[in-house]
């Protein structure tokens, strides 16, 4: 929160300069990890590829409510990619970053899910129309791009927040084993 308020003055919650950031991980059954090219309605990063992400920002009321990481997540999940909390098998906090380009900490989850990725990237195509505002203008997968496992030779077309995200997921994978 300190990080958010010394970055820019604003009165109230706002959701471009208050708040953490929040990356989320969708790893398929396949193992192959989804990933969604940002259209114009995003503030930044247009045109980059970006894991599901958004804001966990506190709520007008955040005293009395308070939100959790888990239904941030789940909402960034639902509105961008069309993953429903029945399609997680697991859900995992990897750390924290913080992303220079907006002086934000970022959140770093990961989901494993149930399904393939041509499944979820066949939902996101039959419902992306009953989103007006969408994030992504395509959704596909992290080794569609790079053509590797790794991000390395192609990380100039993520997100910094992205960056982060896949790289703790690869150190988590890399302990994991």
């Amino acid at each position: 929160m300190t990080t958010s308020l010394l970055a820019s003055p604003c009165t109230g919650w706002h959701v471009n300069t208050l708040g953490a950031g929040l990356s989320i991980v969708p790893v398929c059954s396949d193992r192959r990890i989804l990933i969604g090219r940002r259209s114009g309605v995003v503030y930044q990063g247009k045109d980059l590829f970006h894991v599901a992400a958004g804001h966990a920002h506190p709520k007008t009321n955040f005293q009395t409510e308070p939100d959790s990481l888990t239904g941030a997540a789940l909402q960034e999940l639902d509105e961008e990619m069309a993953i429903q909390s029945s399609d997680i098998i697991q859900m995992d906090f990897l750390g924290t970053g913080l992303d220079l380009t907006t002086s934000k900490t970022e959140f770093i989850t990961r989901v494993f899910l149930n399904e393939t990725s041509d499944t979820y990237i066949r939902r996101w195509k039959t419902t992306a129309g009953l989103h007006p505002c969408r994030e992504f203008d395509e959704i596909t997968t992290v080794n569609t791009i790079t053509g590797k496992d790794s991000i390395e030779l192609h990380e100039h077309s993520f997100t910094v927040a992205c960056r982060m995200a896949l790289k703790a997921h690869e150190s988590a994978e890399t302990e994991r084993v």
